[in-house]
């Protein structure tokens, strides 16, 4: 089902499963905070429970919850907007290998291996950060500001340019005993090996630019040239988010799908 959010910026989101899986493995949330001087900042986080392994779907749900556990206390403790992204940055590698650790250790006791990807978005003030491990993406389809003249007068028109994916995917392809290439395989995921080592960004982002968070069910479906026609078309969000659900809804998927819209 899509679920329809009010705050600003305008987001919508959906998740769907395929038809044959008992549960959907993919969990996310998104929460608005006031942090210094009134000041809005907003997360999302998605967590994308891996299927080969047990409890996906417990992994990927405890992810979340330990992101969202340590931004209500983060907001609550911090108090400097100038410092907020470098502590972020800090505090969410030490979160990561917090939750990394926590859930190897669940695993050892039930003799299981719990995994999950993570992605962590921040947005506040036109600048975001990521930190991220697996395959799930963020993408960013950035604005311009064109300056037109019509007749004796200027007007700013919004123009879009070109999508751009602001994450890299922890993954390999695997030879098959023929020698072919198989599916991708995850290099890096939380709770399955000892160490892990995030990937982090930071940047700028204008009030008209439009993101794309998606774990890789979407990827696995929607091409990139795909991706931007919905991003670039001059309609609502409430449209595209619709669009991209009835894509997804309308045909036999392999493998949870989770999308989350932004308009900056």
């Amino acid at each position: 089902m899509i679920k329809k959010e009010e705050e600003q910026p305008l987001v919508k989101s959906f998740t769907i499963k395929p038809e044959f899986k008992k549960v959907n493995e993919d969990y996310y949330a998104y929460v608005t905070t006031n942090i210094s001087g009134g000041e809005k900042a907003d997360i999302f986080v998605i967590a994308d429970g891996m299927g080969g392994h047990d409890d996906g779907e417990a992994a990927s749900l405890f992810a979340v919850q330990q992101i969202l556990a340590w931004w209500k206390a983060f907001c609550w403790e911090h108090h400097s907007l100038e410092t907020f992204f470098q502590c972020a940055q800090e505090q969410l590698k030490e979160q990561f290998h917090l939750i990394n650790d926590r859930l190897i250790s669940i695993g050892d006791i039930e003799n299981k291996k719990i995994g999950t990807t993570l992605i962590v978005f921040i947005m506040v003030q036109n600048k975001y950060i990521i930190v991220h491990v697996g395959d799930s993406a963020v993408y960013q389809y950035k604005a311009a500001i064109k300056i037109q003249e019509v007749n004796e007068d200027t007007i700013d028109l919004l123009e879009f340019q070109s999508l751009h994916k602001l994450t890299i995917d922890h993954v390999k392809q695997v030879k098959q005993k023929n020698g072919a290439l198989s599916s991708n395989m995850l290099t890096q995921c939380i709770g399955v090996q000892g160490e892990v080592n995030p990937f982090i960004k930071t940047g700028d982002y204008l009030d008209g630019d439009r993101f794309l968070l998606a774990t890789d069910g979407v990827m696995k479906v929607l091409s990139q040239n795909e991706m931007t026609q919905i991003l670039k078309e001059n309609n609502s969000i409430d449209e595209k988010i619709k669009v991209l659900y009835e894509h997804f809804n309308k045909q036999s998927i392999q493998d949870d799908v989770t999308a989350v819209l932004i308009f900056g």
